[in-house]
């Protein structure tokens, strides 16, 4: 098994769907001998980048069954849920994966974009300053929490 298909990827990054196709046929492949949660999660991500939403369900899931603490399983899952317009399991998912690395910038990230689309900014705000504190020269985060500060400054008449 080649060592790409070992490790778990937030995204998997083909350009065409034979592309998909392909790696879907080795991960299932690799799937039927290994029960790892690396390969369900990618297999997952493969489903959901050819809208195959049923079996991403099932692979981020199996994927998660295998190892309640695979965050990047949990991230695919809560952006599949957040497809689906399921934003309490996405949310459940997003604070799951927070609960288990608190630390992790990009969960960090990922949770603020949440609650920003949601219109949550003041929890999308929090996320976004502790990521800040974790990674200080991260310009895409401090540019967001001047845009968010900006607009509940707007928002309050200040």
């Amino acid at each position: 098994m080649s060592r790409q298909l070992e490790f778990s990827f937030r995204a998997l990054f083909y350009d065409e769907i034979s592309e998909y196709n392909e790696i879907i046929k080795s991960l299932i492949q690799s799937t039927e001998f290994d029960r790892n949660t690396h390969l369900h999660n990618n297999l997952g991500v493969a489903y959901f980048e050819v809208g195959n939403n049923e079996d991403a369900q099932i692979h981020f899931d199996k994927s998660i069954e295998l190892d309640s603490f695979n965050t990047n399983a949990l991230l695919n899952r809560a952006e599949l849920h957040i497809k689906r317009n399921q934003m309490e399991k996405a949310e459940i998912d997003l604070n799951n994966a927070f609960r288990i690395n608190p630390n992790s910038t990009s969960i960090l990230r990922t949770r603020a974009y949440f609650f920003k689309e949601l219109g949550r900014l003041k929890k999308a705000l929090l996320d976004l300053k502790e990521a800040a504190k974790l990674d200080p020269d991260h310009q895409y985060t401090l540019k967001e929490i001047e845009r968010i500060e900006n607009t509940l400054k707007r928002k309050n008449g200040e």
